[in-house]
């Protein structure tokens, strides 16, 4: 059994004149969304973090710090504005030993890779609405090499967007 919990980063500031969009922060609003799906995530045993190396995706990371205690961490160019095509790419070569992976985005490749890996249902429903910056979804996948990951075979166990938890 693997399991990918993929986050789209915390609400950023809409950029103006200034730092480019590799470059834009967290505002507060996506500060208190972050620590609320740091709560989400407590407990759930990842061992292994794929996060841009933009500002907002690191600073989401930051948020999140308490409650990865032990996981690694790879901060990877390739991920910035990633398709949901190389992020699939990219979880093929996570080694199979590990179990569990958080994986820190950008839409639409974190929305298009939710639905490209997640069976019908419910939940994919509205994931296909709406996936909001802070969107954590969780995927459970019957598989136990992550080099066999293929479209439509996760189980999306969890959708929870920070405004459900009230931040």
């Amino acid at each position: 059994m693997k399991t990918l919990h993929v986050l789209r980063h915390a609400e950023a500031d809409r950029g103006g004149p200034g730092p480019g969009d590799h470059e834009r922060s967290l505002a507060p609003r996506g500060v208190r969304g972050a620590r609320a799906m740091a709560a989400r995530l407590r407990g759930q045993g990842v061992e292994l973090v794929l996060c841009s190396p933009s500002r907002r995706t690191r600073q989401t990371l930051e948020e999140l710090r308490d409650v990865l205690s032990g996981a690694e961490v790879c901060e990877e160019d390739g991920l910035y504005l990633a398709s949901a095509g190389r992020l699939l790419r990219r979880l093929r070569q996570v080694a199979d030993s590990v179990s569990s992976v958080l994986l820190v985005g950008h839409n639409p490749g974190a929305q298009e890779l939710v639905l490209l890996l997640s069976a019908d249902g419910r939940l994919r429903d509205r994931v296909e609405a709406r996936f909001p910056a802070g969107a954590l979804a969780t995927l459970r996948f019957e598989i136990t090499v992550w080099g066999s990951l293929e479209a439509a075979e996760g189980q999306l166990a969890a959708y929870v967007t920070p405004r459900e938890l009230g931040a």
